[in-house]
C-alpha cells in the first residue's frame, strides 16, 4: 500500500483490524480518490495539466512494458520446446505462460502508473540562458541565423527558360558555351 500511495501528513488510515473486505475497499477507494485530488489540485495549481501528466506516465510505462512482455515471450517461446520432453504439447504451454505474464505487465503497469503519479512533483525552474533561441554572430549582434537560400541554376538537360521548348544546352547553353563561359 505504501508504494503505491503515500500514506503520512495527507492520508491517515485507522485502524484496519476487525473490518470486513468490502469496508476496507470502500476505505482505501475513498482514501485514493482524496489522494488523487489533493494531486490533481496540486498540479493544476502549479498551471500544468493532471491529463497531460497521466497521458505522459501511461504511454513511457506501457511502452516500457510492452518491450519488456515482447522479450519475455521470446525467453518463453525458447524454452518451452523443451516441454514437450514431459509428454506436454508446448503450444498450450505458451498460451498459459503468456496469459500469465500478460496479467503479471498489466498489474505491473497498474502499480507503477499510480506510484508515478502519486509521487510527482512540481518543480519550477528558472530560465537559463541556454533557453533562449537567440544566437550571437560574429558582428555583435544578438539575433536568429538566416537560412542559407539557394539560389536556382539551370541545369544543362532542363527546359531552356527563354521559353523555346528546347533544352537549355541546346539553346541558350549552347551560346554561353561558345562564348567561353
Amino acid at each position: 500500500m505504501r508504494t503505491v500511495i503515500p500514506v503520512g501528513k495527507t492520508i491517515q488510515l485507522p485502524e484496519l483490524n476487525g473490518q470486513s473486505r468490502e469496508e476496507l475497499f470502500e476505505m482505501f477507494s475513498k482514501q485514493g480518490k482524496k489522494m488523487y485530488e489533493l494531486k490533481e489540485k496540486q498540479i493544476t495549481d502549479a498551471n500544468m495539466n493532471m491529463r497531460d501528466l497521466e497521458r505522459y506516465v501511461a504511454l513511457n510505462l506501457i511502452d516500457r512494458h510492452w518491450v519488456d512482455h515482447l522479450r519475455g515471450l521470446d525467453d518463453l517461446r525458447d524454452g518451452v520446446g523443451m516441454q514437450s520432453y514431459a509428454q506436454k504439447d508446448p503450444l498450450v504451454i505458451y498460451t498459459q505462460e503468456s496469459h500469465l505474464m500478460f496479467e503479471a505487465m498489466y498489474r505491473r503497469f497498474k502499480e507503477e502508473s499510480l506510484r508515478f503519479i502519486f509521487s510527482a512533483q512540481v518543480v519550477k525552474r528558472e530560465k537559463s540562458i541556454y533557453d533562449s533561441s537567440m544566437t550571437a554572430t560574429h558582428g555583435g549582434e544578438i539575433g536568429r541565423k538566416q537560412p542559407m537560400i539557394k539560389k536556382d541554376k539551370i541545369g544543362r538537360n532542363d527546359p531552356c527558360p527563354c521559353g523555346s521548348g528546347k533544352k537549355y544546352k541546346q539553346c541558350c547553353g549552347k551560346a554561353g558555351a561558345a562564348g567561353g563561359t
